[in-house]
C-alpha cells in the first residue's frame, strides 16, 4: 500500500487571509526579527495499512509544521516531522510549510518527502521566491554648508529587490514625513539630487526609496546655503593720530562674519589685530598706536571663500 492516499496542496503562496506578517520600511525588517513571511503553504497528508509511523523531511531552506507554532527542517532538532500511525493507519493531517527563518532573499526549492517503511515514497514539490526588504543602504550626509551659486550633488542609496523607484522630497522642517515631492528635476528620482544654490537659506531634504518589498524613507540632510561673502568698505575715524593715541575703524556694506587685520606695509605680513577691542565686529578701536600701521576687514560668509576689505593706513 502507498504511504498515503495523495498529497494536496490547498493554499497557494503567502495567503491571502489573516495576515501573519508585518513589515516595518524603516528597518526592513519582517515580523522584528525575520526577512522572510512565517507561513507559505500548506498540503495534507494520511495513510493506510501502515506497518510504521510516517516521516515528513522537508528539503534544505525549508519548514513544515502541524500547528504552526514547531517547525521541523535542516536546521532544528530534529530535522524531521514524524506522524504517528495507530492501527495502521494516519489520518488525514494538514503539514504547513515555510522558508527558513533568517535565509537570504533568493528564490528556493526542493521535493519534501513522505516516508514509511514497506511503504512507497511520496513527494511534495515546494518553491519560493523570497524577496529583500526595501533598505537605505547609504544615509545622505546630515548637514552640508554650501555657498550661493555652488555645485553640490546630495547621494543617498538603497537594496531591495525588484526595481527601485526613487524620489526626493524637500520640507519646511526637519521631518522625514509630509515634505514636497521635487518630480523629477534635478535628478531627484535618482540616488543623487542635484542642488539648487542660488538662493540663500536652510533647506530640508529627505529621499524616499520603493522596491518590490515596501517602502524606505532617509534620514533628513539639512542644507545651509550662505549668501556670497561681500567685504565692503573700511573707513577710519581718523586716519592721522598722535603717538600713542588710538583710533576707530569702520566696515560698511559687508555680508558675513568678520575679522580686523593688520600689516606694516599693507601688501605683506598681514595678521589678525593684537590689542583694541571690536577685532571682529563692524567697528573696531585700535590700541594706542605709535607707527603708521594699515588695517583690512576679512570677510566670510558661511562656507563661501573668504574676501578682503581696502586697506586703510593710519599714520
Amino acid at each position: 500500500e502507498t504511504a498515503y492516499t495523495g498529497v494536496k496542496a490547498v493554499a497557494g503562496n503567502f495567503p491571502g487571509a489573516n495576515p501573519q506578517f508585518t513589515f516595518n520600511p524603516s528597518t526592513g525588517l519582517v515580523n522584528g526579527s525575520l526577512s522572510v513571511l512565517p507561513y507559505f503553504e500548506e498540503f495534507a497528508v494520511s495513510g493506510t495499512n501502515l506497518t510504521a509511523d510516517l516521516t515528513v523531511t522537508p528539503p534544505a531552506n525549508f519548514q513544515v509544521s502541524t500547528n504552526q507554532t514547531t517547525w521541523i527542517g535542516s536546521t532544528t532538532t530534529p530535522t524531521t516531522l514524524t506522524l504517528a500511525q495507530s492501527g495502521g493507519s494516519v489520518s488525514s493531517t494538514t503539514i504547513f510549510v515555510r522558508t527558513t527563518p533568517g535565509i537570504a532573499a533568493n528564490s528556493y526549492s526542493g521535493n519534501i518527502t513522505v516516508t514509511s517503511t514497506g511503504a512507497t515514497n511520496q513527494t511534495k514539490a515546494v518553491t519560493a521566491t523570497i524577496l529583500a526588504p526595501t533598505v537605505i543602504s547609504s544615509q545622505p550626509t546630515p548637514t552640508v554648508n554650501l555657498c550661493q551659486g555652488a555645485s553640490h550633488t546630495l547621494g543617498a542609496s538603497a537594496t531591495g529587490s525588484g526595481s527601485l523607484q526613487y524620489q526626493w522630497f524637500s520640507n519646511t522642517t526637519n521631518s522625514n514625513t509630509g515634505g514636497t515631492s521635487l518630480g523629477s528635476a534635478n535628478f531627484a528620482q535618482t540616488g543623487g539630487l542635484q542642488i539648487v544654490t542660488t538662493t540663500p537659506g536652510t533647506y530640508y531634504y529627505y529621499l524616499q526609496v520603493t522596491g518590490s518589498c515596501g517602502t524606505a524613507v532617509s534620514n533628513v540632510t539639512t542644507i545651509v546655503i550662505s549668501p556670497t561673502s561681500v567685504a565692503g568698505t573700511a573707513s577710519a575715524a581718523s586716519a592721522s593720530v598722535c603717538t600713542g593715541t588710538s583710533t576707530t575703524l569702520s566696515l560698511t556694506g559687508h555680508t558675513g562674519t568678520i575679522q580686523w587685520q593688520q600689516s606694516a606695509n599693507g601688501t605683506s605680513g598681514w595678521a589678525n589685530v593684537t590689542g583694541g577691542t571690536g577685532a571682529t565686529t563692524a567697528a573696531y578701536t585700535t590700541p594706542a598706536l605709535s607707527s603708521t600701521t594699515f588695517y583690512r576687514a576679512v570677510v566670510t560668509s558661511g562656507n563661501c571663500t573668504a574676501v578682503n576689505s581696502n586697506a586703510v593706513t593710519i599714520t
